[in-house]
């Protein structure tokens, strides 16, 4: 493995991808690192602090953010000693807002899994251009229910150290045209997942799919206006492959379309392993308009339907292994969402079956990986699909095919 460097994964693989970019026809944004340094002699400095935050009562959202925003006033008092060193970083960017994103440590020791949505980063905007605030935000973003409930699952004890990533916009205005997505490559076989600005759908949320294997579009059949004048398919195989041939392992790569038509690659991390396996089983086929880049798992179960939605929470036997647990993807006052049926896991169950109702807007990309990289989930199939959802009964014993796109129930 190549030797670690003081700034993380993230850093490292953006600073192989600039040597990269004129073979590949693109950009990385420029940026400045803190390596680990910083934050571990910020929290020698307030352990306590944060301890003793992060063991009050958090059952609700609400909860949850109030300790959030604690973590990020006790932050930015300490970060005010460091005002020079971080203020600099925006004279020599020549910027006045930057992006701000975590390097963690803990890619280094454990590369099989993403930390997707674990770290927070920050995106400035016309209120808000404090580096000293978004430093401090993407601190406490550490510590999240969703954080700390990863890092539960797959039995990870650790400081959580980040290095902290400063990076120029790529966007000066968000109506201005612009492609944001997320693209899994392997060596012949490229899906991504992108949104248009101004939008292009009719629902706000609505993501485009782009499946491409040995350089043939399968879906969509045509390209948005802003998506064909920059040939938008064609650049974005290439990209793709010079990454891959270089990086020698599949590839999960969050890139963008400036207004000016450059494709700007601001994020790599490898597909995690749990993924992986699924994508090597996935068919080549057409997708249904809103379906998502990230691939369910690929198999067949047989069980009996646990529905949790719109059941309370005093329910019995939800994590019987003979369950194919329905449940929504959020959490709230009344019903199991996905993120309670996971915390009420113990690290020896094993062989859990969900299917996670996503709602009607859009499904969550880093809610799909949480639950697919859980070490006790067997099977997972996540959707918003709501003729399938609504024809799923309680009690009822079926068998689900799953080919990680399209699912089929059996009665």
């Amino acid at each position: 493995m190549k030797q670690r460097t003081n700034k993380g994964l993230r850093n490292d693989f953006l600073e192989k991808a600039k040597l990269l970019s004129h073979f590949g026809g693109f950009y990385v944004p420029e940026f400045i690192t803190l390596g680990f340094d910083l934050c571990r002699k910020v929290d020698s400095q307030i352990s306590t602090s944060i301890l003793n935050l992060r063991t009050l009562k958090k059952n609700t959202t609400k909860e949850w953010m109030n300790i959030e925003d604690g973590l990020i006033d006790i932050f930015q008092s300490y970060l005010t000693s460091e005002k020079e060193l971080i203020s600099n970083i925006k004279e020599s960017l020549n910027e006045e807002k930057l992006l701000v994103r975590p390097t963690p440590y803990d890619e280094y020791l454990y590369p099989n899994i993403s930390f997707a949505g674990v770290y927070k980063s920050f995106v400035p905007d016309n209120n808000n251009t404090n580096l000293i605030y978004a430093s401090a935000k993407v601190l406490a973003g550490r510590f999240t229910r969703y954080a700390d409930l990863y890092y539960n699952r797959h039995n990870i004890n650790s400081k959580r150290t980040i290095g902290l990533m400063y990076m120029k916009p790529v966007n000066k205005g968000i109506e201005q045209n612009l492609i944001h997505g997320t693209a899994y490559c392997t060596k012949n076989h490229l899906r991504t997942e992108y949104v248009t600005r101004p939008r292009t759908t009719n629902n706000q949320s609505d993501p485009h799919i782009l499946s491409i294997k040995n350089n043939t579009i399968q879906f969509p059949k045509e390209l948005g206006d802003f998506e064909s004048g920059l040939d938008f398919s064609a650049r974005l195989v290439k990209c793709m492959q010079v990454l891959f041939d270089n990086f020698k392992k599949p590839l999960d790569v969050e890139y963008l379309f400036n207004p000016n038509g450059d494709l700007n690659i601001v994020q790599i991390r490898y597909i995690s392993e749990k993924h992986l396996k699924n994508w090597k089983k996935t068919p080549f086929v057409v997708e249904e308009k809103r379906a998502s880049a990230i691939i369910n798992t690929v198999g067949t179960i047989e069980g009996k339907i646990f529905d949790c939605r719109n059941m309370g929470k005093k329910v019995e036997g939800v994590l019987n292994s003979n369950n194919i647990i329905v449940v929504d993807y959020k959490n709230n006052k009344n019903d199991y969402g996905v993120l309670d049926i996971l915390e009420m896991l113990e690290q020896d169950d094993k062989n859990i079956s969900l299917i996670v109702d996503h709602g009607n807007k859009r499904l969550r990309d880093h809610v799909q990986y949480v639950i697919t990289e859980d070490p006790s989930v067997n099977f997972v199939f996540q959707t918003d699909d709501r003729s399938l959802l609504s024809s799923i009964k309680h009690d009822q014993v079926v068998k689900i095919n799953s080919n990680g796109i399209y699912m089929s129930i059996l009665t």
